[in-house]
């Protein structure tokens, strides 16, 4: 069964499956325990940061990433406590704009980490992010950035598709198109196979 509601653009006629109370109830359930631990994992990270902060994020070798990295972990963790039963009420931003900082500054840290920590002199096998003995490398936090920008794009790209009627096909398809162009320029970015850690490892 489905009912009739108002689309989130205002557009009416978009239709919503119901669920039964005991599905919704365990769905609810899911989420409350995921919020959960997500918040336990902050706290505990912010609990660290908050013991070793002027090591992580004042100290002046590297000072701008480190300030990007406290930014991002800030807003992280605003948009994740919102989400659980506070004591007071908590001004956090709506979920577009929460996206769309939380890409920005992403990609940001990335950026700030290639020109802090060039590594210039690196050079890996495979990837410095899955094996314990290597550094990553500058081209790596590159393409981090790209990836960065990529999930900025997909985030806008489901905040989209929310205000686009269902029966538009054409815009949605062109949509598609457009959150999977950042892949016509994959080439320009450094590429790093994850999988030669595995081969390597063997």
């Amino acid at each position: 069964p489905h009912i009739v509601t108002k689309h989130p653009s205002g557009l009416p006629g978009f239709k919503v499956p119901t669920l039964p109370t005991q599905s919704t109830d365990t769905i609810m359930l899911l989420l409350s325990t995921a919020n959960g631990g997500l918040a336990l994992f902050l706290v505990v990270v912010l609990a660290i940061c908050a013991r070793h902060g002027f090591l992580l994020f004042l100290r002046r070798h590297g000072r701008s990433h480190r300030l990007a990295g406290l930014v991002y972990l800030l807003w992280l963790c605003l948009g994740a406590f919102e989400r659980l039963w506070l004591p007071f009420p908590l001004a956090a931003p709506p979920p577009l704009l929460f996206d769309v900082g939380l890409g920005i500054a992403g990609i940001v840290l990335s950026l700030t980490a290639a020109r802090d920590f060039p590594h210039l002199g690196v050079k890996n096998e495979a990837s410095g992010t899955l094996h314990a003995k290597a550094t990553v490398t500058q081209g790596e936090m590159l393409e981090h950035a790209f990836y960065q920008g990529l999930n900025l794009c997909q985030a806008l790209y489901l905040h989209a598709l929310l205000r686009v009627p269902r029966h538009h096909t054409q815009l949605r398809l062109a949509l598609l198109g457009l959150v999977t162009a950042p892949w016509l320029v994959r080439s320009r970015f450094p590429i790093n196979s994850f999988s030669k850690n595995w081969k390597r490892e063997e």
